[in-house]
């Protein structure tokens, strides 16, 4: 289980860099729902 939320937390940091790459507009939304969805599980 700790295994797997620091994979997640890896994942959604890589994810983010690569939104904020992409569409910078969309990086605090897509960063506040990656936390909410981690914190939640």
């Amino acid at each position: 289980m700790k295994i797997s939320k620091i994979f997640v937390f890896v994942f959604a940091i890589v994810f983010a860099t690569a939104s904020v790459s992409a569409a910078p507009g969309n990086f605090f939304k897509d960063l506040v729902s990656i936390v909410l969805d981690v914190s939640g599980s």
